[in-house]
This record gives C-alpha cells, sequence and structure tokens, in this order.
C-alpha cells in the first residue's frame, strides 16, 4: 500500500511571501486545513512542509508553509506535487479504499447478477482479466482504468454495480461487467 498520497499540485507564486497556488487533486481541498504537514516529491524523495496558511480562491488553494517565506524560493516550485502521508489522510468510512492503493492489483470478473449473489461466489471461479492502471476523476464519480490480457485499456465507473469487491490482502479486485465495457 501506498505511504503518501498526492493532495495537489503546486501552479506559481501567489503574492510575495512565499506563499503558493495549488491546484488540489483530493476530492476534498478542505482538508487542506486539517494537515500541518505535507511533503513536496522531488526527485523521488518526499520533503515534509509545514503549512502555517490555507486559503481557498477560484477553485484554487492557496498555502503559505513555514520554510518559504520570499516569492523568490516559489518560483522553483512550479509543478511541484504535494503530497499527505497516510496518517493524514482523509479517513475511510467502510467499505472505502484510497484508489491508490488499488492501481496494480489483478482484475477478476466475476458472474454475479443478483446482489446476494456476491456474498457467495467462490473466488476460485472468478477469471483473471486484467490489471488497474489508473483510475479518472469524473464529476460523477471515479472510473477505474484497467489493460486487458489483449493489453487494451478498458474503463469501468467505481460503483458498487460494477466493483463487487476488493481485496487488499490478495491484491484482487473482483468486478461484474457488462458486455461493451
Amino acid at each position: 500500500m501506498k505511504e503518501y498520497f498526492k493532495m495537489g499540485v503546486i501552479t506559481s507564486p501567489h503574492g510575495i511571501k512565499g506563499e503558493v497556488n495549488v491546484f488540489p487533486t483530493t476530492d476534498d481541498p478542505q482538508h487542506f486545513k486539517e494537515i500541518k504537514t505535507c511533503y513536496f516529491k522531488k526527485k523521488g524523495e518526499y520533503i515534509p512542509m509545514t503549512i502555517n496558511s490555507c486559503k481557498f480562491f477560484k477553485g484554487m488553494v492557496i498555502l503559505g508553509f513555514e520554510e518559504i517565506t520570499d516569492r523568490n524560493d516559489t518560483e522553483a516550485l512550479r509543478k511541484t506535487e504535494i503530497y499527505v502521508d497516510r496518517d493524514n489522510a482523509v479517513p475511510l468510512k467502510e467499505g472505502e479504499y484510497y484508489m491508490a492503493d488499488i492501481i496494480g492489483l489483478d482484475v477478476y470478473e466475476i458472474d454475479a447478477e443478483k446482489e446476494e449473489d456476491i456474498e457467495h461466489f467462490n473466488p476460485d471461479n472468478a477469471v483473471c482479466i486484467g490489471k488497474i492502471k489508473d483510475y479518472l476523476d469524473t464529476p460523477v464519480h471515479p472510473v477505474i482504468l484497467f489493460t486487458d490480457k489483449e493489453d487494451n485499456e478498458r474503463m469501468v465507473p467505481a460503483i458498487h454495480e460494477f466493483v463487487k469487491k476488493v481485496d487488499l490482502t490478495s491484491g484482487r479486485v473482483y468486478m461484474r461487467l457488462i458486455k461493451g465495457m
């Protein structure tokens, strides 16, 4: 499982006191207000940074850091990704998963037409059809992208009607797909 989750990307400096404009990549930008430490990803390393101010303007998050007090220091930060560690990530509700944790898992197709069938299906009868490659956030719900055995990219809405079970321990995601999907 991943230790760090991307929260946003620095787009530009903001003002003269070392603040930056951040494009949020999290589904809950308000979470920036709750965290004190985030991480800049630079050359594969996660560098801790202390957030000392957080504002919102026109869909952007404006962050200030204790370690940065001058606009000149922010110029080189354009396109820097901002991460949060697992301990400070948005808490999950029961049955929820961080999308970053399912990337790379194997996709197994099951034949479960009725909701009650999912509780009784035999995982040994499921067929491995591919591997999760990525996901897309859409206005309605996330979409899982996976590559099938023929190396075709396929998309599945990340909703319970299709994603029936996520088993992080075994590295499997069980899906019920419909024709044409």
